[in-house]
């Protein structure tokens, strides 16, 4: 009996040890909503040690009516050339999406019922969590995540098309503040955040609504604290100034700004220090239509013409064309919700993906390509389809990573 016994303990405990030490998904759903939009929930971001293989996350959303959405966030292993889901969010328009710096993190708003929310989720699926709600009909729009992971700026919208803020999270922190106050849509533009040039510095342009282009160029300085105004804005180009792309150095020290010309048949690059001083121009052209610029690497900057790619070196010479394309209905751009230098590279600087629209009749394609710098034949990751009959579909680029 005593036997009988201690064998029942020893195997109860083994049991118990077993199941201690077995692994337990840690993907969660997201957390009930707080009361208001001033509650950062808590973040828990676990390591995960990535692959060699360069991967991209793209993402999309499917309307099968015009109030019915299916997100998905998909990986794409460029090496195995195959597509895996990260996540699958029945009932969710994900609006927007980002790779974090360490190629680990996805950030992404989602639009639920009638609520956005800021969401974060693992390259490998794990670990989903929400770190912020709107209430009922605000919207979240913007977000772009700080170089070093610690602040996320974005800009939250009140009901019924009411006042634009601009609110910097810290997130391990769960502080939300006020940064930017707008009096949109009392005043005829608002500011949108472009890129962190650094850890406390914001690159914004001013637009008239979401569809319009980019004018006048700012920055603003998080260390000046909250509850700024335009008139504490550092001032590149005054709005006066339109059709305006920029992207700033990778040590954070220049900003390259792109103005094309009247009508879209020049353009004029210009470079200016962080430190101050008169900015002079590097390329002037009267006939390649540059119409965005990223930074490539210390010494390279891509540009896109309608759909050409080239590079030039950014002291302005050795302007080379990587990529041409004869079909004047297509048009390739970077990606739209972030420009580090791995939302459109990959991380060890080989390929490159550009997003194609081919406008049609009431209707357009939309896809991702990828190729090598070394021969820019291009390779197709996804291609969907919008038309005039639901389901619809199209498709975003969010960044690079390894897997």
């Amino acid at each position: 009996m005593k036997k009988t016994l201690l064998f029942c303990i020893l195997f109860s405990l083994l049991v118990m040890w077993l199941i201690s030490c077995s692994p337990v998904p840690p993907q969660r759903t997201p957390s009930p909503a707080p009361p208001t939009a001033d509650m950062p929930y808590p973040v828990h971001m676990s390591a995960l040690k990535l692959g060699t293989d360069p991967a991209m996350i793209y993402f999309d959303t499917t309307y099968t009516s015009p109030s019915t959405f299916f997100g998905v966030i998909k990986r794409y292993d460029t090496v195995k050339q195959q597509s895996v889901d990260v996540i699958s969010l029945p009932g969710v328009k994900i609006e927007e999406a980002q790779v974090s710096a360490d190629g680990q993190w996805i950030l992404y708003i989602a639009y639920v019922t009638d609520h956005d929310e800021l969401r974060l989720v693992r390259v490998d699926g794990q670990y989903e969590q929400t770190l912020l709600y709107a209430q009922p009909y605000e919207g979240f729009s913007y977000a772009q995540w700080s170089p070093n992971e610690q602040f996320i700026f974005l800009n939250i919208q009140q009901p019924e098309d009411g006042p634009i803020t601009s609110y910097l999270l810290d997130v391990q922190h769960r502080h939300l503040q006020s940064e930017l106050v707008q009096t949109y849509p009392s005043s005829s533009f608002f500011y949108a955040p472009r890129k962190w040039i650094d850890n406390t510095h914001v690159l914004l342009v001013a637009m008239t609504d979401i569809y319009s282009y980019a004018q006048g160029l700012f920055i603003l300085d998080t260390a000046r604290g909250a509850n700024q105004s335009p008139a504490d804005l550092q001032v590149i180009y005054p709005t006066s100034v339109k059709y305006v792309d920029a992207d700033s150095s990778l040590d954070g020290t220049q900003i390259f700004v792109n103005i094309p010309a009247q009508q879209l048949k020049g353009t004029t690059i210009t470079v200016h220090s962080m430190s101050g001083g008169t900015p002079h121009t590097i390329f002037t052209s009267t006939t390649l239509a540059v119409n965005q610029i990223r930074v490539l690497t210390s010494h390279t900057l891509l540009l896109l013409a309608g759909s050409e790619l080239w590079t030039i070196q950014s002291d302005g010479s050795g302007l080379q064309r990587i990529l041409s394309s004869n079909d004047s209905h297509l048009l390739r751009s970077f990606s739209r919700y972030s420009q580090y230098t791995w939302s459109n590279v990959s991380r060890d600087g080989s390929l490159f993906v550009l997003q194609s629209n081919e406008m049609g009749v009431d209707t357009h394609s939309s896809s991702l390509d990828y190729a090598a710098f070394k021969d820019a034949s291009m390779h197709p990751v996804a291609s969907t389809y919008v038309g005039l009959v639901l389901p619809n579909t199209d498709v975003y680029m969010a960044g690079w990573t390894t897997f």
